[in-house]
C-alpha cells in the first residue's frame, strides 16, 4: 500500500506469508532492503490495510487481520496501536473498514459476510 511519509518521501507498506510472516515492511522503491520492520501478532496475516487522510487529527492507518481483530494507527506511530474488538474470531478475517463521516462509529465487514459496527 502506496503513501507520503511526513517528510513528503514516496513509501509503501507490505506484509507477507510464509517465511516473512510476522511483520509489516515499510519500504521505499530506492531502497534494496525494507526500511523498517514491525512486529505484528503471532500466527496471523494481513487482510486488510487501508490509509484515511481525512481524519481530523492526521492520517489513520486500518490494519485488519485474518483473526479478525483490527489496528489503528494514528499518524504511524507505530508505538502506538488501537486494537479494535474483534469482528468474529472464527470466520471473520477483515476484508474492509471505515469510520462513518462523523466519526462516531467504526464499521468492519469480513469473510463471514457480516457488517459489524463499533
Amino acid at each position: 500500500m502506496p503513501y507520503v511519509n511526513e517528510k513528503g518521501e514516496e513509501q509503501f507498506l507490505v506484509s507477507s506469508e510464509g517465511k516473512f510472516n510476522g511483520f509489516i515492511y515499510v519500504c521505499s522503491i530506492d531502497a534494496m532492503r525494507p526500511l523498517k520492520a514491525i512486529p505484528i501478532q503471532e500466527n496471523v496475516k494481513v487482510t486488510y490495510m487501508s490509509i484515511d487522510y481525512s481524519t481530523n487529527d492526521g492520517s489513520m492507518l486500518t490494519i485488519g487481520y485474518n483473526n479478525g481483530n483490527v489496528e489503528l494507527i494514528m499518524d504511524f506511530n507505530w508505538d502506538r496501536r488501537m486494537s479494535v474488538k474483534y469482528h468474529c474470531a472464527q470466520t471473520g478475517s477483515i476484508t474492509a473498514a471505515v469510520l462513518t463521516a462523523d466519526y462516531n462509529f467504526f464499521l468492519t465487514a469480513g469473510t463471514d459476510g457480516l457488517i459489524f459496527c463499533h
